[in-house]
């Protein structure tokens, strides 16, 4: 009997073609790393925009800001220290809406908004909120500070104090938590009676917006035209947020008691990080974007290129055919190419629709090739109808972000009960379905010749 060469023994067959498929694991790692350098210039390009527009805002609350002077004498020395009280509102309401646009930098866009944000709210009696200790509070240099974390996206800042007429705000050289405050000018303040305000702004921002809790009882509104939220933070809306059409409103509500910061400090005693770990807000969240969908199907790129080894595999045993390991190489590099095409082309058009055109160009590529490979059209045809199954379910896969780990483990389930039954009669060292081995056998010599 003439010796089995290399690729015409089952085990070295298999084993081959479990190598050529491990080998186009380098062309998926290639366009793998092309896909994290586009995502990296995405960034990159985001970053740009919000410099210029204006990055995530966060909404904080006025503070009421009043001096306190104490005078010391020492051996007939007077000293006078200075030192600036901070106090809260007692009650603070937020209302803001947003409005959606994009903005973009070459190829790559970005989701930014413009906040519509109304405050509104009193603080308490000031006399009986700050402590009282030795020296005086001037109640007429108090002013009211608002507290803005990123001044380059405010495009409106309005003010009203008491029953006064719009008040302007200028910079300050107060910090509250490290940030950025505008000042009202001296107010004269009457700390025996609440004092009422509100204040009206436009603020430009990007990905999120963040609400800070500085108040006894803060409540917040949220209004925007975004249709895929994504809340964060120390709290959660109140109520189930109320989608709309192409947007959605949610509420929140925090008390004293829920927060880590006083209501009432000096100097520089309020904690920022605390203040921090207090904020919350929502996203524009994008659900599953182009780059995330290009690094899912890549991630499916090895177990489709070996199904579909697989089945040609099987055309072998159960047709007697015989398929090349230059020929398995090709139509592995056709497969690996179309992650490259979907890249490419879903940067500039919608992913359905590169997905579509990716993998009808190369069905038909492949489905041409294997006519010839197979020596019958109708073979190759089976071929493509497999691929285009393939393809289908790697795209529910990768837009069904929730159900994907399942749908996934189910199919694969499914392919190897469906190979272990079609092969179920090999004779995996003759190469032969057993059945047609038993019939050969049991036929009589014919006459000779």
């Amino acid at each position: 009997m003439a010796g089995i060469g290399l690729f015409q023994s089952s085990t070295a067959k298999l084993l081959g073609i479990g190598f050529l498929a491990l080998l186009m694991g380098i062309p998926l790692g290639m366009v793998s790393g092309l896909r994290h350098e586009r995502e990296m210039r995405r960034s990159e390009a985001e970053s740009t925009i919000a410099e210029s527009w204006g990055s995530a805002t966060r909404v904080a609350g006025p503070v009421l800001a009043v001096p306190h002077l104490r005078v010391k004498i020492d051996k007939d020395v007077r000293s006078e220290i200075w030192t600036w009280w901070y106090l809260l509102p007692e009650q603070l309401d937020v209302d803001a809406g947003i409005e959606v646009s994009e903005r973009r930098k070459g190829i790559f866009a970005l989701p930014v908004y413009l906040a519509e944000i109304s405050l509104k709210g009193r603080f308490g009696a000031a006399r009986a909120a700050l402590p009282q200790s030795e020296g005086e509070y001037r109640w007429e240099q108090a002013v009211v500070l608002l507290p803005v974390p990123d001044p380059r996206g405010l495009r409106r800042l309005e003010t009203r104090i008491a029953d006064d007429a719009t008040i302007r705000l200028t910079p300050s050289t107060h910090r509250i938590a490290e940030m950025t405050a505008f000042s009202t000018m001296a107010l004269k303040l009457d700390a025996e009676q609440p004092l009422e305000f509100a204040f009206s702004l436009s603020q430009a921002g990007t990905r999120h917006l963040e609400f800070l809790p500085m108040a006894r009882t803060y409540r917040a509104t949220l209004d925007a035209g975004w249709p895929d939220p994504d809340f964060f933070g120390a709290s959660l809306p109140i109520t189930r947020p109320d989608s709309k059409r192409g947007g959605f409103a949610a509420a929140w509500q925090v008390l004293e008691y829920n927060r880590s910061f006083p209501n009432v400090w000096s100097g520089s005693g309020l904690d920022g990080d605390a203040l921090d770990q207090s904020a919350f807000g929502a996203r524009l969240y994008q659900s599953a974007d182009v780059y995330q969908q290009n690094e899912r199907s890549t991630k499916y790129g090895m177990l489709f290129i070996a199904l579909t080894f697989g089945v040609f595999f099987l055309f072998e045993t159960l047709k007697r055919l015989r398929v090349h390991p230059v020929q398995y190489l090709l139509i592995g590099t056709a497969l690996a190419t179309f992650y490259l095409l979907l890249l490419a082309a879903s940067e500039h058009i919608s992913f359905a629709f590169a997905y579509l055109l990716g993998a009808a160009a190369l069905v038909l590529i492949i489905v041409g090739y294997c006519s010839a490979v197979l020596r019958s059209f109708k073979r190759a045809l089976g071929i493509g109808a497999w691929l285009g199954l393939l393809y289908g379910v790697l795209y529910v896969l990768i837009t069904r972000e929730d159900f994907a780990l399942v749908m996934g483990a189910s199919i694969i389930l499914l392919l190897i009960s469906l190979t272990m039954y079609l092969t179920r009669r090999v004779d995996w060292y003759n190469m032969a379905p057993t059945a047609d081995v038993a019939r050969s056998a049991e036929m009589p010599p014919g006459p000779a010749e």
